[in-house]
């Protein structure tokens, strides 16, 4: 997976208007899982992303990072590849 080539300001305006449109709750999750994309380099996979989450002091289930990608791919921040 990668991020787009959206500036990290851009990202997150980005997710604040996804999830206003779909009614979903504005997680300090969510958008600690989007500022851990943007900080890495080129391509990830999940698991790089959750150890890069938690080297941040921050814990978080491997469920929630699993759902909040499908959630950043729906809103057209990251992309499969």
């Amino acid at each position: 997976m990668s991020a787009g080539v959206y500036s990290a300001d851009k990202m997150r305006k980005i997710l604040t208007g996804y999830l206003e449109k779909k009614a979903l709750r504005k997680t300090v999750e969510r958008y600690t899982i989007l500022e851990c994309i943007c900080r890495i380099e080129g391509h990830f996979d999940v698991e790089t992303l959750r150890k890069h989450v938690e080297e941040n002091h921050f814990r978080i289930s491997r469920a929630a990072v699993y759902n909040t990608i499908e959630l950043l791919m729906d809103a057209g921040l990251v992309v499969r590849h």
